[in-house]
């Protein structure tokens, strides 16, 4: 189980904090070689005593975030408002990450899905080609024909030739179904 948050806040008024926190935001800018914040002043408040006044940064969790947020209110009830946003907008960002996360790790699996696919039907449609035979294939858009070079398990190589440039012959090795034989 994770250890109590530490804090440490300072006894200061609402405007002595908000100066504080204004110029801890900007020399942190200018240390990371960036424009100055323009954010509001109780955003930079909740910010600067987050991170100098806690171990949020030790274990920066959306649950430790929650838990300097919510003691930063508890001492100082002006900035109430502001943790809350901030515990809101920390807890969306993690729910949009973990579902971009979620779409992507899909997508990957489709993808290999796809793949397998395209190799087992290769696999099969490789059996019915041989060396030397000449098959036709699409290349970005555009048809070429050509002679098998060489025969893998599930792809082949095809030689060809392209109608401009000096060097035109060419070598292309593509899955066995995306080749179809010229009768």
């Amino acid at each position: 189980m994770p250890e109590a948050l530490t804090t440490w806040f300072p006894d200061l008024d609402a405007g002595e904090l908000a100066r504080r926190a204004d110029r801890h935001a900007f020399e942190h800018s200018i240390s990371l070689g960036l424009e100055p914040s323009n954010a509001p002043a109780d955003r930079l408040t909740v910010n600067y005593l987050r991170h100098e006044f806690t171990r949020y940064d030790e274990e920066p969790t959306v649950e430790r975030h929650r838990e300097a947020c919510e003691a930063i209110a508890a001492r100082y009830p002006w900035l109430a408002a502001e943790c809350a946003a901030q515990i809101d907008r920390r807890r969306d960002a993690e729910e949009h990450d973990r579902d971009a996360v979620a779409m992507y790790e899909v997508q990957i699996e489709q993808e290999r899905a796809e793949r397998r696919d395209v190799t087992a039907r290769s696999r099969e449609a490789v059996k019915a080609l041989s060396l030397g035979q000449r098959v036709r294939f699409k290349k970005q858009g555009r048809e070429y024909v050509g002679t098998i070079a060489e025969l893998g398990p599930s792809r082949v190589v095809v030689a060809y030739e392209v109608a401009s440039g000096r060097d035109r012959a060419r070598n292309l090795k593509l899955p066995a179904i995306d080749v179809e034989p010229v009768i």
